[in-house]
């Protein structure tokens, strides 16, 4: 009985860090964010993979965007690849922002 409490105690420690990343803490779920701009890159990579794009202001300034996605191989097996998305291709981006970023 000791043996199983002690391992429940462990597996239960272990398990907090790894809900802690894989949760939406870092963003800020009571905000809606859309975004259309101008696609300049794609890093299909793990664990998060990261949309680049370029967001044109009513003043004419250009600020640089990117977007986390989920991994790699989920997109991948989704049906996503590089060749997708075309350099200067139009794209709108829907999601919650970062808590740390500011957006106006």
């Amino acid at each position: 009985m000791i043996r199983v409490a002690f391992i429940v105690a462990v597996l239960l420690t272990l398990a907090g860090p790894a809900a802690a990343h894989h949760g939406g803490g870092t963003f800020d779920g009571s905000k809606e964010l859309k975004l259309t701009g101008t696609f300049t890159g794609l890093d299909l990579i793990n664990p998060h993979s990261w949309i680049y794009f370029d967001v044109t202001g009513p003043d004419g300034k250009v600020t640089k965007y990117r977007c986390e996605m989920r991994a790699a191989t989920v997109l991948r097996r989704s049906g996503w690849s590089p060749e997708m998305f075309k350099k200067g291709e139009k794209l709108t981006f829907e999601g919650s922002p970062d808590r740390r970023r500011q957006f106006t």
